[in-house]
């Protein structure tokens, strides 16, 4: 499969990580405990049976696995079918657990090679908890990482009209208006 870089050639885990991309969630935890018969520590398969568990809405299953995972999870490339960190603290907010949720972004930053969703996740919990000083300065790393990333345009636009700074959530916005027809 060309869309997961060095993943496993077994049959488990391949047929695992298709019925996961097709959201069959069952068929994905029986293929992924199967896979875990042959190989008890691999820590993408155990990423995608917690992502399975997660998407079944099981998520105390999930962070079980999760916390197993995390151990195990070398960060290295190709091993992004799933991040660990990422998915427990997208768990991790489901249960409004936010500081919990901001530490696992950070470790997932760490080890990811696309660190954007994280960055828009960070961006509006920031943002959702009126933490603006930090929407500012993930927006300015995420600028620096993507400058043409139209989201954190919006949020760094949201803070702007937050503190009043009418021209600059105006140059926010024409950033984002200019962005979005290069994208046309």
């Amino acid at each position: 499969q060309d869309k997961v870089l060095n993943a496993p050639d077994r049959y488990n885990y391949r047929r695992a990580l298709e019925a996961l991309e097709n959201n069959k969630l069952e068929e994905a935890v029986d293929f992924c405990e199967k896979d875990l018969e042959e190989s008890p520590k691999d820590a993408r398969t155990l990423a995608m049976l917690a992502a399975a568990y997660h998407l079944s809405e099981q998520n105390e299953k999930a962070l079980e696995i999760l916390d197993e995972t995390v151990k195990l999870w070398s960060g290295k490339s190709g091993e992004n079918v799933v991040n660990p960190y990422f998915l427990r603290a997208t768990v991790m907010l489901e249960m409004e657990d936010t500081v919990k949720a901001l530490e696992d972004l950070e470790l997932a930053i760490r080890t990811s090679e696309t660190r954007i969703n994280i960055r828009a996740e960070q961006l509006e919990i920031y943002y959702a908890k009126g933490d603006n000083e930090k929407v500012k300065e993930v927006g300015e790393i995420t600028i620096q990482e993507s400058p043409n990333y139209t989201t954190v345009y919006y949020y760094l636009g949201l803070v702007a009209l937050d503190e009043e700074m009418w021209n600059e959530a105006f140059a926010f916005a024409d950033k984002i208006e200019k962005l979005g027809k290069e994208d046309l």
